[in-house]
């Protein structure tokens, strides 16, 4: 919560002194109030102030609170935060005797020490990877990409992986579109076992390196890993490689970032093919996030999106990715609607919860199950 001067504008009716509340102080507030239920319209408006971006963290959000649960479309439950610590207490200066030092080290958890050991060693060291074991027990070894920072905290897409984690179950067959260093492929090796089935699909030689290492240390035999774009159609295009830690951000688009940014011949192929030649005649679960090029990715998976047993799909549906593309994201919605597509956002432990399909804009990863096996689906997820 900050109280600070503003200046009068036309455009605001505080005129002295304004009250900026944080999103999570407006949620334990509206939970003492009396509302048992908090949700966070999704997605959220399309102005950049309510998403977060190179130059400022998020700066709104919208809210709904009620005495009851709700299952309507288009909101995410929110839990009431609970706080770690006393946030009146004085924490120990970063520096101090080494008597000190050595006493908040021993009494802090025990990943923090490790973590804390590990970069001190990588000081020396610099290009040392830090061994890491993730929640779902595979081994990461996080480097200096952004995404490797996640992990080091267990925040990356956490309700994204609960829901994973959730659905996939021995023997099922999954392809990882837009793979980069493995988080989601080591996820579903661990979950459809020797029986199962991963097809891991990502264009950058470079991402594949780290990639293939992730799978050697998990020894993930029942993981393939296809080196190449996914398209509507085969052939060669440019893919944009990030030089910096933003290496997720890769396209066949150039990227917005304020990274370093070089081009590499990548050959580009039908999802249908790569499924094809590879033998691979049913998938059960699709992980697409491509950076914009969704669109065409299930233009060139007719087949898989035809077939008798379709899969369920979780996608990257955001206007800041299509937009370098030339479309706008609820193409993929309406795309997956006329093949008989429901979509769901991604609610608290991974819970799915119906959206409305006719909005206007969309920046969230959305799940769409198709209508024949979505009782299936739901049941796997204990929502029937």
């Amino acid at each position: 919560m900050l109280l600070r001067a503003e200046p009068r504008q036309e455009d605001q009716s505080l005129t002295e002194v304004a009250c900026y509340p944080s999103e999570v102080s407006l949620v334990k507030m509206l939970y003492h109030s009396g509302f048992s239920m908090v949700y966070r319209v999704m997605p959220l408006p399309g102005h950049e102030d309510f998403r977060e971006t190179t130059e400022h963290a998020r700066r709104r959000t919208v809210l709904l609170a009620s005495t009851a649960p709700i299952d309507i479309a288009g909101f995410r439950l929110i839990p009431e935060p609970q706080e770690a610590e006393d946030p009146w207490a004085k924490k120990p200066a970063a520096t101090g005797t080494l008597p000190q030092r050595i006493g908040r080290f021993l009494a802090s958890p025990a990943r923090k020490k490790y973590i804390t050991l590990a970069n001190r060693v990588r000081r020396t060291f610099p290009r040392m990877p830090i061994p890491l074991r993730l929640p779902f027990g595979a081994w990461w070894l996080a480097e200096k990409s952004a995404l490797d920072h996640q992990p080091l905290h267990n925040e990356f897409e956490r309700m994204e992986t609960e829901f994973v984690i959730r659905l996939l179950r021995p023997d099922m067959t999954v392809v990882d579109a837009g793979a980069h260093h493995g988080l989601y492929a080591l996820l579903a090796s661990k979950r459809v076992g020797w029986e199962g089935r991963v097809i891991a699909i990502e264009p950058s030689a470079r991402e594949c390196q780290r990639l293939e290492k992730h799978l050697r240390l998990n020894r993930c035999s029942n993981t393939e890993l296809v080196t190449c774009a996914l398209g509507g159609d085969s052939g060669e295009a440019d893919l944009y490689l990030v030089d910096g830690i933003h290496d997720w951000c890769n396209s066949l688009q150039p990227p917005s970032v304020d990274e370093p940014v070089r081009t590499v011949r990548v050959p580009v192929r039908r999802l249908d093919d790569v499924l094809a030649e590879s033998a691979v005649t049913k998938v059960d679960f699709m992980k697409l996030d491509v950076e914009g090029a969704e669109l065409s990715v299930l233009y060139g998976a007719m087949t898989v999106l035809h077939g008798e047993s379709r899969s369920a799909i979780l996608a990257e549906v955001q206007d800041s990715r299509t937009e370098p593309w030339g479309y706008a994201a609820k193409e993929i919605i309406q795309f997956l609607i006329r093949l008989d597509y429901r979509w769901f956002a991604i609610g608290a432990k991974g819970a799915l919860l119906p959206i409305s399909c006719d909005q206007e804009t969309y920046e969230a990863n959305l799940v769409a199950l198709p209508v024949e096996r979505g009782e299936e689906f739901l049941s796997l997820l204990e929502q029937k």
